[in-house]
């Protein structure tokens, strides 16, 4: 509905307020997981993942992208 479409747009914009440029929330025209990788190259940082109904998705979404090998230390999959 209308009514829940302005809550999450209100929810998505006081996320924006408290985590600033910490967060990538949306991405015209470019692909999530490689501006994920492009941003932990920018800032030194790397990420690791455990995931469980997402089944290694994520992890191979990531992996993937060029230069994921730079930043992407591994993941589990605890799927039970």
């Amino acid at each position: 509905t209308r009514e829940t479409q302005n809550e999450i747009q209100s929810a998505i914009l006081k996320i924006r307020e408290r985590l600033q440029d910490a967060v990538v929330t949306e991405v015209e025209n470019e692909n999530l997981s490689h501006r994920l990788v492009q941003e932990l190259q920018q800032r030194q940082l790397t990420m690791a993942l455990a995931e469980s109904c997402t089944g290694g998705q994520a992890s191979h979404l990531v992996t993937q992208t060029p230069g994921a090998s730079q930043v992407f230390l591994g993941g589990l999959v605890t799927y039970n």
